[in-house]
């Protein structure tokens, strides 16, 4: 017969319980009504209804009765003669579990340890009782589990005592010597946990104590101000030291509230700004309680001191970072603070991303709410990293001479594009800002060659880099003509890069990336090569050997409309934008934003 599992028999005694405690409240229900029926005048109508209640409670009880006998059997069955002391272990277990869930919660992440650990002692215990070996240590621990896991429903106590009053190292070395001396493995495993749970309380309340103590003295601070105020500067220190009692209060209840909800930080908490946010309200409350309205405008100017810190010494922290000046940084927090909350569910940081405009384009002029919503918008959408997108940005504005709403437009008709070909929209986007050079050099061409190219050698295996590491190696003409000879002497295959070449000096990639597929199509089989005519075949390419192999493979993927298909789409949509001015957007003047005005996010 396989075992029983912990949890398995924790259930079978609970049910036995419930059977046996209905049935128990079943007979007392039953001497109730007989009581009452015997003090009731027989043939009346209460008589009468007394009789069906115990009619139905009678068959009440012998449903309990059975149930109960039934579940007995089961337990007997499955422990024999020790089925009283496998129960009692059972329930003790069961009691040390529901004390972690409900005292605990998510406290340091180690609830699941804590069950684990209590399950395996359960069962140590178990097979102990039923081999007639000493389960006295691990008995022992699985009270003690309950016990620190206890600590937590009370870590300080009140005026009248109790609370976790700390760890006692000399027991808890007393037992340690014990664990290891005739103690199982579970026990052991047992009693780091039982450790590490004092350990915990222990902290906890110390991280706690440490907030209360900055609030106090926070609270310490603003008192000796006020105190110094003429006339009624006591009357306002008085009250806003009982304000701060409170406080302090609601900071050790709130920090533990959060922390048994899975806020593992509290040493954090007890520095952040959140410990002071409510003592400057309760000092605004207690302002106003002592001197009415002249409270409310100390409160008042209270809180916006505090605000009016906390928002210099974020403007001084990101002018260092940034390597701004004090005065530039003030002025840009109110941008990022608003772009902060047009944001909000995108996962991104304004902060960071305007902090990429800067070193990116070298001013601050691109730095305001709505550019860092678009940029930070757009990386959620395509997922795209947005220091490539804002990199995209800059080169697209440089080569084009477009404005930077065209450029958004740009990707958002590459990042279309792109999904539409079942090709990650985020990595055609970062190859292209990585090649922006190479576009600038090779080719004229708006942002549909961009984007073609991108899928292009996505699609075959290769990234941009690779395309146009090729281009450049192919327009070498004396040594890309000299290394395809060469190929095709080693390894006894046709090339021919002619059209490779010309499309390279054209600055077109996507033909550049047909082309070379072209070729490694018609050389049949590239593994069957040795390495020398793979690596020569490579030279030849203007590729890696690694490449090659991925070119090989031929990686197309199932497209869901065909690029042309598109395009076409895309280019009608343009023309609406500079129909009959074609000639000012062959000049690209200022009309020629509209060349890429492709829709909205």
């Amino acid at each position: 017969m396989a075992q029983r599992t912990p949890q398995q028999d924790r259930r079978l005694f609970e049910v036995l319980d419930k059977w046996t405690e209905r049935l128990d409240q079943s007979e007392k229900r039953l001497i109730t009504l007989r009581t009452a029926l015997e003090d009731t005048t027989k043939g009346s109508q209460l008589y009468a209804k007394i009789q069906q209640d115990i009619t139905k409670e009678e068959k009440k009880r012998l449903v309990a009765q059975q149930q109960s006998n039934a579940q007995q059997t089961r337990a007997n069955k499955a422990h024999g003669d020790y089925v009283d002391e496998v129960q009692n272990i059972a329930k003790k277990a069961g009691e040390a579990k529901k004390s972690v869930e409900s005292n605990m919660g998510e406290i340091g992440g180690v609830s699941g340890k804590i069950v684990d650990s209590i399950n395996d002692l359960q069962l140590d215990i178990t097979t102990k009782i039923k081999e007639g070996q000493d389960a006295s240590i691990s008995t022992m621990l699985l009270d003690k589990l309950k016990e620190s896991s206890d600590n937590f429903a009370d870590l300080f106590g009140d005026e009248a005592g109790g609370g976790f009053m700390g760890i006692d190292y000399n027991e808890l070395e007393k037992i340690r010597a014990d664990v290891e001396e005739r103690g199982s493995d579970e026990a052991k495993s047992a009693f780091k946990v039982y450790e590490g749970n004092l350990l915990l309380a222990q902290g906890t309340k110390n991280s706690i104590e440490e907030a209360q103590g900055l609030a106090t003295k926070f609270g310490n601070t603003i008192g000796n101000q006020l105190e110094k105020i003429p006339l009624i500067g006591g009357k306002i220190k008085g009250a806003f030291d009982e304000s701060m009692k409170q406080v302090s209060a609601n900071i050790k209840q709130n920090l533990l509230k959060q922390l048994k909800a899975g806020n593992k930080n509290v040493k954090g908490m007890g520095k952040g700004f959140r410990g002071i946010i409510p003592a400057v309200r309760a000092f605004g409350s207690a302002l106003m309680t002592a001197t009415g309205g002249l409270t409310l405008l100390l409160g008042l100017l209270a809180a916006a001191a505090v605000a009016m810190v906390g928002l210099a010494t974020k403007a001084r922290d990101y002018a260092k970072e940034q390597g701004l000046a004090f005065k530039q940084s003030v002025a840009l927090q109110g941008s990022i603070m608003k772009a902060n909350a047009l944001l909000i569910g995108t996962g991104q940081d304004a902060g960071a991303i305007a902090g990429e405009l800067i070193k990116t384009f070298g001013t601050l002029e691109s730095v305001n709410a709505n550019n860092i919503k678009q940029i930070g918008q757009l990386a959620t959408r395509f997922g795209v990293a947005t220091n490539d997108l804002i990199s995209f940005q800059k080169g697209f504005m440089d080569l084009t001479g477009a404005s930077r709403d065209a450029a958004n437009d740009a990707v958002r008709a590459i990042g279309r594009l792109a999904q539409a070909e079942g090709v990650a929209a985020g990595q055609v986007l970062s190859d292209i800002a990585s090649n922006m050079e190479a576009f600038a050099r090779f080719s004229s061409m708006g942002a549909e060659s961009m984007a073609k190219a991108a899928i292009e050698a996505r699609k075959v295996g290769l990234n941009l880099s690779a395309v146009t590491g090729a281009a450049e190696k192919l327009l070498d003409f004396e040594s890309s003509i000299s290394a395809e000879f060469e190929a095709q002497v080693l390894t006894g295959k046709n090339l021919n890069l002619e059209e490779a070449r010309r499309a390279a000096l054209a600055g077109d990639f996507e033909k550049v990336t047909s082309e070379l597929q072209k070729n490694v199509g018609d050389l049949g089989n590239i593994q069957s090569m040795n390495v020398i005519e793979r690596d020569s075949i490579a030279k030849a390419l203007g590729i890696t050997a690694q490449e090659l192999t991925a070119l090989s493979r031929g990686e197309q993927i199932e497209q869901k409309k065909s690029t042309e298909s598109l395009l076409g789409e895309l280019i009608e949509v343009n023309k609406k934008g500079f129909a009959g001015n074609q000639e000012a957007f062959n000049k690209k003047d200022s009309s020629f934003g509209d060349f890429m005005n492709f829709g909205d996010v």
